[in-house]
Formats: structure tokens, sequence, C-alpha cells
């Protein structure tokens, strides 16, 4: 095993956030209810977030860009959502939570940059 290779500064980070997104794209696909009543539909990244994590993982070269546009309209509009119904569920809390990890992760985090960057 090549111990330098796992020791890159931002590879711990970046994969954090692939598995982030992928969780949150895989929870949307199989519990539907999560985050809306029974019948509502509510995706966040539906089958878009396994496109983009594989993308993380495999260093795309506009990923880091995209992944923090999309969190942070995803942000916006569940903030939004939060004003308009004026209830707070603690899966949506939990959901802003992970979704600002995500774009902090993908927007200031200088070893996220580093490590995407490389080739």
């Amino acid at each position: 095993m090549n111990l330098e290779a796992s020791k890159q500064p931002g590879k711990l980070a970046t994969y954090t956030a692939a598995f982030i997104i992928l969780a949150i794209a895989i929870l949307g696909n199989f519990y539907p209810e999560l985050f809306v009543a029974q019948s509502g539909s509510f995706q966040l990244f539906g089958n878009l977030g396994i496109l983009l994590a594989i993308g993380l993982v495999r260093k795309w070269k506009h990923i880091r860009a995209i992944l923090s546009v999309w969190t942070f309209v995803i942000m916006v509009g569940l903030l939004m959502g939060l004003m308009v119904s004026k209830s707070i569920a603690t899966s949506y809390l939990a959901l802003l939570l992970t979704l600002a990890i995500v774009f902090y992760l993908t927007t200031f985090s200088s070893s996220v940059k580093m490590y995407l960057s490389e080739s």
C-alpha cells in the first residue's frame, strides 16, 4: 500500500464531502418521506448526486465549482422553505448542517482545492 497516497492533504475532506452527497442522494431515493410529508416529493440531488460524488472522487475539472453553486442553491431553497412553513424538523436541520459542511469543503477549504487540482 502506498503510504504517501493516503496522506495527501485534502483527501479525507474530499471523500467526506463525496460520502455526504452520496448519502443524501441515496436517502432521498429510498426514503422519500424523510424530509417531507407522505404526499410530497423531495429530492435534492437525485441520481445527479451519485454522479457528483463520483466526480469528486475522480477529481473532475470543474466539480468543485459545480458543487459549490449547487449546494448553495439548495441551502437557500431549504432556508426559504423553512421561513415559509415556520416549522423546523430535525431532519431539515440535519440536512442543512450536512449541506453546509459540503459547501464549506467545496468552496473554502484550501486542502480540498489542492487535492482536486492535483493530477
